[in-house]
């Protein structure tokens, strides 16, 4: 929600939101409820003058003598609002819920706020701060049939702040729940194809390689005819090789942990056995994006392990000539010259 248009909000109800000033049952001694009444009335007026500072210290004073008037702590979170002291406005309009939750004055103007705090932390590109407030939002909102899509969006949000994050167990759940809204392909179809990608890639990360491929599969299918426009399409395809290359990965290590030199032999024959189901996916990879320097690695590693030299070496001069400034760029030297030796001396 635009700034602006959440304060013009605010401001609207103020006058509403001043005529509810109704303390809860406790029993307080009168003397000091007549005190805290009286700066709470002072409170209001500066609030209508728009002296919100002034306002800000009259509540607060009312807060100290009788700390569970709801409606000051509602008036006080506008007050902040108008401050842009937005999380001490949450606070208090929190505060003025749990003394009463049926109390309906700052639910409307929380929700908005919480919405536009979610907001604006995402953009920032501050998700963790972004993800606190949407995870609260979620709190505060009511699970009905008008708020379906809503909550849908919120979810949805949370899931690539988490992404973003690298939190991919927690990115994953909220996903889930997106992916599970009622006909959400048919209601979303814009949607659909990046759930399904963030779904599959944070299966791979977290080494469920048989979901991740499942989501990113879809996913491929229904970008057919628009790979080379959608950058991550390449993405998609270097999963689906990065993870048959670290299945196999998993059975060398698990061999490797037996010290069997019979089984260790196996090693090649059995990289080989799989070259259909990583090759592909590499080299379709590095024909979307020419620049995918990681896909070249793997592809690389990959050729090593299946005994496949020449192809092996191809890779790593290929990555020598495209990436002179990667990081990595001796390591690849170091590596292509031991794959030229192993070449010299198998002739």
């Amino acid at each position: 929600m635009n700034r602006k248009i959440f304060v013009i909000f605010v401001l609207f109800f103020t006058l509403f939101f001043l005529t509810n000033s109704v303390y809860s049952g406790q029993k307080v001694d009168k003397k000091i409820l007549k005190q805290a009444s009286k700066l709470r009335k002072k409170g209001d007026k500066e609030l209508k003058k728009q002296n919100y500072d002034k306002a800000i210290e009259f509540y607060t004073e009312s807060l100290k003598l009788y700390p569970d008037n709801k409606s000051v702590h509602n008036n006080l979170a506008i007050a902040y609002v108008q401050k842009k002291e937005y999380e001490k406005a949450v606070e208090h309009y929190e505060k003025a819920l749990e003394i009463d939750p049926k109390f309906k004055n700052p639910k409307k103007p929380l929700l908005n706020l919480l919405n536009y705090l979610g907001s604006s932390f995402m953009q920032k590109g501050d998700y963790k701060k972004s993800n606190y407030y949407y995870e609260k939002l979620l709190n505060h909102l009511e699970e009905n049939e008008k708020n379906k899509k809503f909550i849908m969006t919120v979810n949805y949000r949370i899931g690539i702040n988490s992404y973003r994050l690298k939190e991919n167990k927690k990115s994953l759940e909220y996903l889930q729940k997106v992916l599970n809204f009622p006909k959400f392909k048919e209601t979303f179809p814009k949607l659909y194809p990046p759930v399904l990608y963030l779904i599959g890639t944070n299966y791979a990360v977290l080494g469920n390689y048989e979901e991740s491929d499942k989501y990113l599969k879809e996913y491929i299918a229904l970008k057919k005819g628009e790979e080379k426009k959608d950058p991550f399409v390449s993405y998609a395809y270097f999963f689906l090789g990065e993870n048959h290359f670290k299945a196999l990965e998993d059975k060398i290590n698990e061999l490797k942990k037996t010290k069997n030199e019979k089984e260790l032999e196996n090693i090649k024959k059995m990289a080989i056995s799989m070259r259909d189901e990583i090759e592909p996916y590499f080299k379709k990879c590095i024909e979307l994006n020419p620049k995918f320097e990681d896909a070249y690695t793997k592809l690389g590693n990959f050729y090593y392990l299946a005994n496949d030299t020449k192809k092996a070496l191809e890779i790593y001069n290929k990555l020598l000539e495209l990436f002179p400034n990667s990081s990595s760029y001796y390591s690849y030297k170091k590596f292509r010259d031991s794959l030229k030796k192993k070449l010299e001396q198998n002739k």
